[in-house]
């Protein structure tokens, strides 16, 4: 079953770039032992070089393509400068979780049949089965991060990976149904999960009414938002970018020091929405970034949520 989250990838049209957002913005380090040099390593399977950061016991993975042609080349050329391209999930029985998801209607995308798989590489399923998201599937590894490329300590988890869906029903078939997801009933009880923000209102800023599934798969969880109200910014972006069903909506990094966070990364140059709201007891802190300041993708940071309670 899965058992953590591996990787969010996201995609970009300069490597360089990715060192100063990732880098020096959000304090992490490249993991030089298995993405060296200017350019990283090459992923076959996505002709893109790769460069690694590690984030707590998973990684944020950033993909350059070497050429239009390539799956993420054409990706970069729907999506100008880049953006979030998939979730990976550790499997600790690859196999397994690969027959399964293909008994429940799931195909294969890269390699394209389960023969041309080895049983021990990586493998993406086919976006068309998963509601438009591409998933992962990461065999265990057992791979453990040297303490050098641990970072600054601005964050120290991925907390989640943000995805917004047309439906809590499809949310529910997608990730717990075929996927094997749990859902955190404590926070989010079935059938609608939790509701987020007052009705919409337009002359609020961020005004975004959701409902969200909180799914932990390891110390990191899928959040899946479903708009109550399609005027509102996350119903815009599922209209726009989520024809399937569902697409990936932000990354979340962890926070100890939510004050700290936002200082660094204000001062490195990236662009805050709105501002870090003051501490209140048994609530999480939560601010935005812009996409356009953060490698395409829009990015939440969080603090204080009992998430391993």
């Amino acid at each position: 079953m899965f058992r953590q989250v591996h990787h969010m990838g996201i995609v970009v049209d300069d490597l360089e770039r990715a060192r100063k957002v990732l880098g020096e913005g959000w304090g992490l380090r490249v993991n030089e032992d298995r993405t060296p040099g200017a350019d990283g390593a090459l992923d076959a399977t996505m002709q893109a070089q790769v460069l690694e950061f590690p984030l707590g016991e998973g990684f944020v993975r950033v993909f350059r393509p070497n050429g239009p042609d390539s799956p993420m080349g054409r990706f970069l050329a729907q999506r100008p400068g880049g953006g979030a391209h998939h979730v990976s999930l550790v499997s600790d029985t690859p196999e397994y979780d690969v027959t399964r998801l293909m008994a429940a209607g799931v195909r294969l995308w890269l390699p394209p049949t389960k023969s041309d798989w080895d049983g021990k590489s990586p493998v993406y399923f086919d976006p068309a089965t998963t509601a438009g998201v591409i998933v992962q599937l990461w065999p265990d590894d057992g791979y453990d991060v040297s303490p050098q490329y641990h970072g600054e300590g601005v964050f120290t988890k991925l907390h989640h990976c943000g995805v917004a869906m047309r439906s809590v029903a499809d949310a529910r078939q997608l990730w717990v149904d075929m996927v094997g997801c749990p859902v955190d009933m404590r926070r989010s009880p079935l059938p609608e999960g939790r509701p987020v923000g007052a009705d919409y209102d337009p002359d609020r800023p961020a005004s975004d009414p959701v409902q969200i599934l909180d799914m932990p798969v390891g110390q990191t969880e899928i959040e899946v938002s479903v708009p109550r109200d399609m005027r509102s910014g996350t119903g815009k972006f599922v209209e726009r970018f989520a024809g399937q069903g569902a697409a990936i909506h932000h990354i979340c990094p962890y926070a100890p020091d939510p004050e700290r966070a936002v200082a660094y990364l204000n001062a490195r140059g990236l662009q805050q929405i709105g501002v870090l709201p003051p501490a209140r007891p048994g609530a999480p802190r939560v601010s935005w970034y812009h996409p356009k300041s953060v490698l395409g993708v829009l990015m939440e940071i969080w603090h204080d949520v009992p998430f391993d309670s």
